[in-house]
């Protein structure tokens, strides 16, 4: 990322984990990958964003912002739904 901090919350580290995703993988769809879908979620909005890992897979990650970007979520896209 630029500027920021981004913060993987817990929820997101068991998807890394189970999907083998790491944290390259993760800052590669958030640097590099498009907004999806914008939702509101309780008290803030949440992204989907939608791009590839370093090795070309296509993946996402659901984002929140709250003076930092919260990673709520992360998925494979085509293999495994959210």
């Amino acid at each position: 990322m630029l500027e920021g901090e981004v913060q993987i919350l817990s929820h997101a580290q068991g998807k890394m984990r189970i999907r083998q995703l790491d944290v390259s993988d993760v800052q590669h769809v958030l640097r590099y990958g498009m907004i999806a879908e914008i939702t509101a979620a309780a008290e803030r909005w949440r992204y989907r964003i939608e791009g590839k890992t370093v090795d070309g897979k296509r993946a996402g990650c659901v984002v929140e912002i709250n003076g930092r970007m919260l990673v709520v979520t992360v998925f494979e896209i085509g293999r495994w739904t959210q």
